[in-house]
């Protein structure tokens, strides 16, 4: 049996996102939009100089596979993902691939607790490549 949780009201980039923009409002920067940004130090340059960083990147990967086993559900986690993160004055575009893959028991598995163990991935992944930044 194959249970199907689809993200809603936001796709999954647009959590990503939101979730990317509120660590680092957190962190005290504050946080510009900006769409197009192919990654490259070259383009920097076409970005306003108040600008420190830039951050994008690719989710290749965000899975949640359940197993169920008596009395209990084994739930595997993963999170792909490479950030990029580049210094406006510098001119310079740091990538920061991340992998994580966490295994739960869980006694009940419901989507509230999937939406909890997603979250937690994400944090992770999130914290740290973003940590550092000053």
């Amino acid at each position: 049996q194959k249970d199907t949780y689809v993200s809603y009201p936001d796709d999954v980039a647009k959590t990503v996102t939101a979730s990317v923009e509120d660590f680092l409002s957190k962190k005290g920067f504050r946080i510009a939009g900006v769409k197009g940004w192919d990654y490259r130090p070259e383009s920097l340059a076409a970005y306003s100089e108040n600008m420190k960083y830039i951050v994008g990147g690719v989710l290749e990967k965000f899975s949640c596979r359940a197993r169920k086993k008596p009395a209990r559900t084994i739930v595997t986690i993963a999170l792909k993902m490479r950030v990029y993160i580049g210094d406006r004055r510098l001119e310079k575009v740091v990538t920061r691939p991340v992998e994580i893959e966490m295994e739960r028991t869980e006694l009940s598995f419901r989507p509230s607790r999937l939406e909890a163990l997603m979250s937690e991935a994400l944090t992770e992944g999130i914290r740290r490549t973003l940590a550092d930044l000053e």
